[in-house]
């Protein structure tokens, strides 16, 4: 199967949309999709996994080209940041569409075209073509993610249903980082891949049936609590929390990208690094948890600030020639720091913005920021070997930490003046 094939890929996955589409409007009404019901909640979550599965063990699917392909490091760069590219058109579109189509079409659609797309991977060994094909099943995959957002944001309890989505993620991702280059890959070589999405996207259509269903529009929104002289420059600090977010993603996806590389270059065994790696993306939820447990007993920005320390304590130990336990260490530390941002990330662009209209860009935002990060970084590996990623995140991190600082406090001072 070759590249040529994508125009009928194309007109298939469209026709089960439609076919779909018919079905789910008619029990619409139904409850079965209620976000807040535990079987739904399980398959959303389940789904929100898929749909951010390349990005989550980006640094294995790397490893596999460059083993399967034998990609250099620009090339695979190139794959990755095709591969966001995608998804960052997916998420992006979903603004306009969120609100007008049944989700569960969209996404059992999107699960039929990702699957056929990914029948094509084993019989194309050119670059350009690869690239084609991984900007198209980002794009699905981002497809898949978009209504899953849109309906944990609905549950009576977002901050479970969010937290419940992350420990599943990190679940899934863990398990494929370790069985992708463990077992999947020397059993079926150039099909790991495609297994790997094709069993995840028939999960995704088996579960059809407890996928989330939009609830009705009409629920005011806080907006009216603040005045509109808050509300203006609230919005402009939203703005500039997207920004953050987009730079901050820049300069840590340079670096998690690279991580098997990284290891490889230290003589480190494949086996080993994808344990390494499948344990920091479980144990890395932590980061996720504390952030939870912790919430804003200390506001938004010490939080911040004290996870990019954990941030930059994991690169001074990759940089210092790592052993397999200050490897090991490192990836633990990246992940943890890196979960522990995100929450207060999020925090002030929601705060800044009651209306919702954007943190529903968060997701392309950060897709942006990990596109620019992986071209830069491949570019930085050619001229300046691994240094080159590790001065990358130097600068756009701490950037993206002192922006921070003065947006959290511009946020309280405008919209929470007596806190």
């Amino acid at each position: 199967m070759t590249v040529q094939k994508l125009p009928i890929i194309l007109s298939m996955s469209s026709a089960a949309v439609t076919v779909l589409q018919e079905e789910a409007n008619v029990g619409m009404e139904s409850s079965c999709g209620d976000i807040d019901k535990r079987s739904v909640l399980a398959a959303t979550c389940f789904a929100s996994s898929v749909g951010a599965l390349l990005f989550n063990i980006m640094p294995i699917i790397l490893g596999i080209f460059a083993e399967t392909k034998g990609f250099d490091e620009e090339t695979l760069a190139m794959l990755a940041a095709a591969t966001l590219f995608g998804a960052f058109a997916a998420v992006t579109s979903a603004a306009f569409w969120i609100s007008r189509f049944s989700w569960p079409p969209v996404m059992a659609g999107s699960a039929i075209a990702a699957s056929l797309t990914a029948l094509a991977m084993p019989g194309v060994d050119n670059p350009d073509s690869y690239a084609i094909l991984l900007v198209l099943i980002g794009f699905f995959l981002g497809l898949i993610l978009a209504p899953t957002l849109a309906a944990l944001g609905q549950a009576t309890d977002t901050a479970r249903g969010f937290a419940i989505a992350t420990i599943v993620q990190v679940v899934v991702a863990s398990f494929l980082a370790y069985s992708l280059p463990a077992f999947i890959l020397p059993a079926f070589s150039n099909w790991a891949l495609p297994i790997v999405i094709l069993t995840c996207c028939a999960l995704i259509l088996l579960s059809y049936r407890f996928l989330p269903v939009s609830r009705r529009p009409g629920q005011d929104s806080d907006v009216t609590s603040l005045s509109v002289a808050a509300i203006r420059p609230a919005t402009s600090i939203g703005i500039a929390g997207l920004v953050v977010m987009g730079i901050f993603y820049g300069g840590v996806f340079g670096i998690w990208e690279f991580l098997e590389r990284i290891g490889a270059d230290r003589s480190l065994e494949p086996s080993f690094i994808g344990s390494v790696i499948a344990m920091a993306l479980l144990l890395g939820g932590c980061g996720s948890l504390i952030s939870a447990i912790v919430g804003e007993r200390f506001g938004l920005v010490k939080p911040v600030i004290i996870s990019a320390l954990v941030l930059g304590s994991a690169v001074i130990l990759l940089i210092v020639a790592p052993t397999p336990v200050r490897f090991a260490a490192a990836v633990l530390l990246f992940n943890i720091g890196w979960n522990m941002a995100l929450p207060y990330l999020y925090t002030t662009i929601a705060e800044a913005d009651p209306d919702g209209r954007l943190i529903v860009l968060a997701p392309a935002v950060q897709t942006l920021g990990s596109v620019f990060g992986s071209l830069a970084a491949g570019q930085l590996v050619l001229g300046l070997g691994f240094s080159g990623i590790y001065g990358l995140f130097l600068v756009l991190v701490s950037f993206a930490v002192l922006m921070h600082i003065f947006s959290a406090r511009a946020l309280r001072r405008k919209i929470y003046p007596a806190r």
